[in-house]
């Protein structure tokens, strides 16, 4: 069951690292500082100095307040993997695992209520989850909605205690009423088998979206991959990390301007994988540098 108060406040996070390690999964969200008007964007360096330093500062226990809590309301029953974002206009958008299907719920009244759950992506109830292998969601400045999922379509897959999926992305233009026909994100099919991914979408309505693939790979190891989705179409596949955490999820934020921050752990064998981020200037053609993200090392090998 999804209630309104354990997922609304965690939207309001602009910058979302989800990365869920073999041994344990984390949510940890850190709000990107906005410039006052005049002053100078800071340089891809200084922003990885600042989420670092967030990062690394221990969260502080809440105030004590008189005021009462809010109460939950239930958004829909049998779900699982919820996903949020909030539009610029206030409305919330809530994606989750619904009876097997991926599903979308609005509220236009900033978390009062929500609407009845509509199929975004049918996948006649055999969708499953888990540890942050759910659905994704973003909306333009336009209130155009895109969702992304980890689903295959193939009966037989489902028979397998493991099925391997595929990436798959659909849009609403109508405020989730419709939805377009599933386009797959991976070109490579059954390349991406958990599909750990993140996507998010800039005011000017591209997508960015970045996830685990295991084209290039014989054996052992998953490399990060990229791509834009542009009015609903799939660019071209890239490859912007090696080597990462094979179940861990990548964490992705957009700039102002709508240039993508990719954070993703480390993979291969050192005992203590740390956590690194690549930096686009140019809405994500190219990306800069590898940056570290921790200063203090991690202390985790798997």
């Amino acid at each position: 069951m999804l209630t309104r108060s354990a997922y609304m406040y965690g939207g309001v996070a602009v910058l979302a690292f989800v990365l869920a390690g073999c041994q344990q999964s984390s949510d940890i969200g850190v709000r990107q500082t906005v410039s006052a008007a005049g002053t100078q964007d800071p340089t891809p360096e200084e922003s990885a100095e600042a989420t670092a330093s967030a990062v690394s500062v221990p969260l502080q226990p809440p105030v004590a307040s008189d005021e009462p809590a809010s109460a939950s309301i239930e958004i829909a029953a049998d779900a699982i993997q919820p996903h949020m974002s909030i539009g610029s206009d206030g409305v919330i958008y809530l994606t989750f695992i619904h009876r097997g299907n991926i599903s979308v719920s609005i509220s236009q009244d900033r978390g009062q209520t929500f609407s009845e759950p509509v199929v975004a992506i049918d996948v006649q109830g055999r969708a499953r989850g888990g540890r942050h292998r759910g659905p994704r969601i973003g909306v333009d400045g336009e209130g155009n909605i895109t969702v992304t999922a980890p689903v295959t379509f193939d009966v037989a897959e489902y028979e397998k205690k493991y099925p391997t999926a595929d990436l798959f992305l659909v849009r609403s233009t109508d405020g989730g009423k419709t939805w377009s026909q599933p386009r797959q994100v991976n070109e490579v099919a059954k390349k991406a088998p958990e599909a750990l991914h993140w996507m998010t979408v800039a005011p000017n309505g591209v997508a960015h979206v970045a996830w685990l693939d295991l084209r290039d790979r014989e054996k052992s190891g998953q490399d990060l991959y990229y791509t834009t989705v542009v009015a609903g179409e799939v660019g071209a596949n890239v490859k912007i990390a090696t080597t990462v955490c094979e179940c861990c999820a990548p964490g992705m934020t957009i700039d102002a301007a709508g240039n993508p921050l990719v954070a993703y752990r480390e993979g291969g064998s050192n005992p203590s994988r740390e956590i690194f981020a690549r930096w686009s200037t140019d809405g994500g053609r190219s990306f800069g540098g590898v940056m570290q993200i921790n200063k203090q090392k991690t202390l985790e090998d798997g």
